[in-house]
């Protein structure tokens, strides 16, 4: 009797509106079938009817509550895993160095230092598009279907198989384009053009230049009419130095070419014999 009775007072409770512990939110449950007062005055259909009233006064359902929170847990880490699936591959050549990439259609990237490639993780099953900051040779497989389109600072380009280099730090005020063999598409803007072999554009403080000249195998840098400012910061980070220089020449042009086995304190020489001004490591 004395549990029935114990039955009876949670029952009494819960249609008051109180709120129960789970414990006794299981004492309710049992109760509500065993009772016998219940059992007799209600058939089966309109018994359950009353005990799930009951039980919705209350709010809680521990079992109820327990789906949804696996339910809720589960949603969430296969929102995280997708969102990790879908974020983008950043490759990134330390300042000073060089990265060798590969993207999965075979393509090679030389990226130079101070330079990050941005590769999508769906690269090459819609379309084949990179996004690049810095400095980067280049050799594109040939896809007639998807084009290579390769987005940064200044200017886009895009190209069926060919090789080119491209120069596009955003601390600086220089882009520049040199193709080594095949077609390349330049655009910024609403303003296209296509370069073929041994051609160069370069757009300095918005001023766009093309020039035919001859690109060695030995990955030669040629510069013309380019700020000592823009030198400065190519310089910083291809070879992971600061340099000391005075600050005051910064627009200052110059025409500088740079071989891939070139030492820097070559280069700083050069640039103090043609400005008479100082360069020096930092």
């Amino acid at each position: 009797m004395a549990k029935s009775f114990e039955y009876k007072d949670i029952a009494n409770d819960l249609e008051q509106g109180k709120t129960l512990s789970l414990e006794e939110q299981e004492k309710e449950l049992m109760g509500l079938i065993w009772q016998s007062k219940i059992a007799s005055e209600l058939d089966t259909s309109k018994s359950f009817q009353k005990l799930d009233q009951r039980i919705s006064k209350n709010g809680k359902v521990f079992r109820i509550n327990q789906l949804w929170y696996a339910a809720a847990t589960i949603l969430l880490v296969l929102g995280f895993a997708i969102f990790n699936y879908l974020q983008p591959t950043k490759y990134v050549a330390e300042i000073g160095s060089t990265s060798l990439i590969e993207l999965p259609d075979h393509s090679i990237i030389e990226l130079q230092g101070g330079s990050e490639l941005v590769v999508p993780r769906n690269f090459g099953k819609v379309d084949r598009n990179v996004e690049l900051n810095g400095m980067a040779s280049f050799k594109v497989s040939p896809n007639s279907e998807k084009r290579f389109r390769v987005e940064s600072n200044k200017g886009n380009v895009e190209v069926v198989g060919t090789t080119f280099t491209i120069v596009d730090y955003k601390e600086g005020s220089l882009y520049l384009l040199q193709v080594k063999e095949g077609k390349v598409m330049y655009e910024k803007d609403q303003w296209k053009k296509e370069l073929t072999k041994n051609q160069t554009i370069s757009v300095i403080d918005g001023k766009i230049s093309i020039a035919d000249q001859e690109i060695s195998e030995s990955d030669k840098l040629i510069f013309k009419n380019l700020s000592v400012k823009d030198i400065v910061v190519l310089l910083e980070n291809r070879f992971g130095k600061s340099i000391n220089y005075d600050q005051s020449i910064n627009d200052l042009k110059l025409n500088i070419t740079i071989d891939k086995d070139s030492k820097l304190t070559s280069i700083l020489k050069i640039l103090s014999e043609t400005t008479d001004h100082s360069f020096s490591i930092q």
